[in-house]
């Protein structure tokens, strides 16, 4: 990914001058950050002759921002370049910059002298009693957010918060089903939020126990019974929900939008790595019921057919998924069951042939990765890949679906 991908905001920004040279550098990331590379190797401050200056790195996971501290004041009247390393910093889902990139900033040539006291200041009149409800303005973990690892909860409140309202009934944390009464009948883990004592009254940290299971999704529901010290409720029910991740991803968001091409347009890089985790998920479950099944191999690196199949599969979900939404009126024709399009339904045999074509791939990985030696002898039959389809369109659109297929010399798989 490219600075823009990565960094929603930068200060000082790109060419500033003027900088204060006690001013801190802070990076608004786009999406939660792999804390572990967020390090004074990936991330270094220079002066235009080469030296480097010593910095100490915060990072708010809260407000997704790093914070940049020089430990002492820069110079004055200086050009500094900000290198953000190659591949260095990267995003939960293992994204970092493809190639390096620099950022300059020139700080200020002398010291702005202090200003003289206002003999006669202006007297701030006191703000109005408050009138409303309780706001909730930032969580941590966000709502839908992916997380590694996660042993707090953060809430942050536009009033200070009455501590007697937080309560095991006022805050919930629950194993997330879609099925309402599951959440609530299921014989769930009891988790329990333990409140951290803080300095800031709108902020509620809370410590999760016991340790949060990777692979499963939660749920925090806040009750409309929190309320400030003056009074104001939350009034309402609020929910946030959140994924912590398994160890392994089998295949990259890049990999499956190359793979995709046009199809990959309505998704977010969360909707893919959400569903690349469930997919690598089965994956290692299904495989480690074999008797010749290597934890290892599977947890620190895997066979590279598991990337493929992964890669594949999640491809052909997301596109099955938008002939559906296109051609609801056959939704019966299509057989989820073996992941295949009946060929009668009405989303024309350019696009069935092309589903076809996923599925033959899906098909040789799997085999491969089941012990087939051959990709003819062992069943994994391979395919050759073909122009897109002229009449083939992105679904729900007249536009054109690109030739995307052309890129990679796929018929050298096989005849």
């Amino acid at each position: 990914m490219n600075i823009t991908e990565l960094i929603k905001e930068l200060s000082p920004a790109n060419n500033a001058g003027s900088v204060a040279v006690d001013s801190a550098i802070t990076l608004l990331f786009q999406t939660n950050m792999d804390v572990s590379t967020l390090t004074a190797e990936n991330l270094v401050l220079q002066e235009a002759n080469g030296a480097t200056i010593a910095l100490v790195l915060s990072y708010d996971a809260l407000n997704k921002t790093l914070t940049v501290t020089p430990t002492a004041p820069l110079a004055g009247g200086t050009l500094y370049q900000l290198v953000f390393a190659a591949n260095g910093m990267k995003t939960i889902f293992g994204d970092g910059l493809t190639t390096q990139a620099i950022s300059y900033f020139t700080t200020e040539a002398t010291e702005t002298p202090a200003p003289e006291p206002d003999p006669d200041p202006e007297v701030v009149p006191e703000p109005p009693p408050l009138i409303g409800n309780l706001n909730l303005t930032a969580s941590y973990p966000e709502d839908n957010a992916f997380e590694t690892e996660l042993s707090t909860l953060l809430f942050a409140f536009d009033a200070d918060l009455d501590p007697t309202t937080v309560t095991a009934d006022s805050i919930r944390l629950n194993e997330y089903s879609p099925n309402p009464l599951v959440m609530q009948l299921a014989n769930q883990t009891a988790y329990t939020l333990t409140p951290n004592a803080g300095t800031d009254a709108k902020i509620l940290s809370l410590e999760i126990s016991p340790e949060l299971v990777k692979g499963k999704e939660y749920q925090v529901t806040l009750a409309p019974t929190l309320s400030t010290v003056e009074g104001l409720t939350l009034g309402r029910t609020l929910t946030r929900r959140f994924q912590i991740l398994w160890d392994t991803f089998y295949a990259t968001v890049a990999d499956v939008r190359l793979l995709m091409g046009q199809f990959a347009a309505p998704y977010s890089d969360q909707d893919i790595a959400r569903l690349i985790h469930t997919q690598s998920m089965n994956v290692y479950q299904a495989m480690s019921g074999k008797t010749d099944f290597d934890e290892t191999l599977w947890l620190e690196t895997f066979p590279y057919y598991a990337g493929q199949y992964v890669t594949y599969s999640t491809a052909y979900t997301f596109i099955l998924g938008q002939v559906l939404d296109a051609n609801s009126g056959n939704k019966r024709s299509v057989v989820l069951g073996d992941l295949s399009v009946s060929e009668s339904t009405s989303v024309g045999t350019d696009v069935s042939d092309l589903m076809g074509l996923l599925k033959a791939e899906m098909e040789k990985w799997w085999n491969l990765l089941n012990g087939a030696e051959d990709l003819e002898d062992g069943g994994a039959v391979s395919v050759n890949w073909v122009r897109a389809p002229g009449s083939a369109t992105k679904a729900g659109t007249s536009s054109p679906y690109d030739d995307f297929l052309t890129r990679t010399p796929f018929a050298e798989l096989g005849d």
